[in-house]
């Protein structure tokens, strides 16, 4: 290597030095991206000069390039699992020492060695996949229970959203655990590739399954416990006015609108719809009244029968020559350069350049949409990314704006 590109390779790996609190934050709180704002002016110029962010637009936020992504999703990999759940991260990492010893234990005959390694770790993944149950069902008792054992409102409140960061914390752990990294470390084991390819992936699906439920339900109650707190407010609210002044009397007259609840200012209007009781016999009279006023004599209408013309089915009638729809066309392009190509795209930017007549989010739904559909076999061959803008009220929701569609082997 010349002594420019040493220079220049030193030179970036510095500016990641010098930057690293700041590109790791961008990276596991803002899903790697980094606001184009003066305080981060110095960080954009430096990371800009060695290409390690991108944008398509300027009025778009800078993304760390993938090259970037991978090493820093690599590096911390570790952290992650321990952030999220020290225990199972420690039981993940201790099967990885045992199956590095199970190879040396092969490879250099150590035929007893070997059988202790077969019977331990069999053993060891079973308790692993027992505690990633337990992990993800723990948190049914809360759902089932709403924290009704917390008698103060806000108490309850603050225990639902410590919950939530919780079982979020292990949705990230299910995560970490990748069905390429399980492929790699069992190759060329037929004992190995049963345990890490067929049962501990089906723990973590199911387990992902049911944490997603508990995530969901659990989502449902903080947002209801926190409309009940805005009325316990309001109420509050009028109760100590009425403690100060017992003839007080709420009325919206003597409402200071600059200052009013948001429980009075978003008031949600009244759906009024009525419906018919079958089982009230006063109501059944009402609409026999009504159907029998409305009952015709259709025999005074009725038309005489006409004869039967039998229709002439000699000529094929024309067919019509179905085009192809250009938008479907253009995905499976995109499939077909991932799968065989192997290629990484993303949807914005394809958007743009085969210049298609179609909005952004009908455009991403749909290669959402068609790659789930894909057989089995060849949407394991894909990955797909979505980036977007997190839910400041609940981070696990997500503002898609964008959709990257990767070969599982560049991942």
């Amino acid at each position: 290597m010349s002594k420019g590109k040493t220079g220049s390779a030193k030179s970036a790996l510095k500016a990641l030095g010098s930057y690293s609190e700041e590109i790791l934050k961008a990276f596991l709180q803002a899903n790697g991206r980094i606001e184009d704002v003066p305080e981060n002016d110095a960080l954009i110029q430096v990371l800009r000069k060695h290409r390690m962010i991108w944008r398509l637009d300027d009025a778009d936020s800078y993304q760390i390039r993938n090259v970037v992504t991978r090493l820093l999703d690599h590096i911390t990999e570790s952290h992650r699992r321990h952030s999220a759940h020290e225990h199972i991260a420690g039981q993940w990492v201790y099967l990885q020492d045992r199956f590095d010893a199970y190879r040396i234990a092969i490879n250099n005959g150590l035929v007893e060695d070997r059988r202790n390694l077969e019977d331990e770790i069999p053993e060891r993944i079973l308790e692993l996949i027992e505690d990633i149950r337990q992990a993800a069902t723990g948190f049914n008792q809360y759902v089932t229970s709403e924290f009704a054992y917390i008698n103060n409102l806000e108490l309850r409140i603050r225990e639902n959203d410590r919950v939530l960061r919780r079982a979020h914390a292990l949705n990230v752990l299910f995560d970490s655990f990748s069905i390429t990294e399980m492929a790699e470390l069992s190759i060329g084991e037929p004992f190995l590739e049963k345990l890490l390819q067929k049962h501990l992936p089906g723990a973590l699906e199911k387990s992902r399954k049911d944490l997603g439920h508990a995530l969901f339900q659990l989502r449902k109650l903080l947002s209801r416990l926190q409309e009940e707190q805005k009325m316990v407010r309001l109420l509050s609210t009028f109760e100590a006015v009425y403690a100060n002044n017992p003839g007080f009397m709420p009325d919206i007259e003597d409402v200071d609108f600059s200052r009013c609840p948001d429980s009075i200012n978003a008031a949600a209007p009244f759906l009024i719809g009525g419906y018919a009781d079958l089982l009230d016999p006063d109501g059944e009279n009402v609409l026999s009244d009504l159907a029998n006023g409305l009952r015709r004599d259709k025999s005074e209408d009725r038309a005489p029968d006409s004869p039967r013309v039998p229709i002439d089915m000699s000529q094929e009638p024309d067919r019509e020559v179905m085009q192809p729809d250009s938008i479907q066309e253009a995905i499976s392009q995109l499939i077909v350069m991932v799968t065989e190509e192997g290629m990484s795209v993303g949807a914005k930017h394809a958007r743009t350049v085969m210049d298609l007549e179609i909005d952004l989010p009908s455009w991403l739904q749909m290669i959402s949409t068609d790659v789930s559909a894909l057989p089995e076999e060849l949407r394991r061959a894909i990955k797909m990314e979505y980036r977007g803008v997190h839910d400041e009220r609940y981070p696990d929701n997500m503002y898609v704006n964008d959709v990257i569609l990767r070969p599982v082997h560049a991942s």
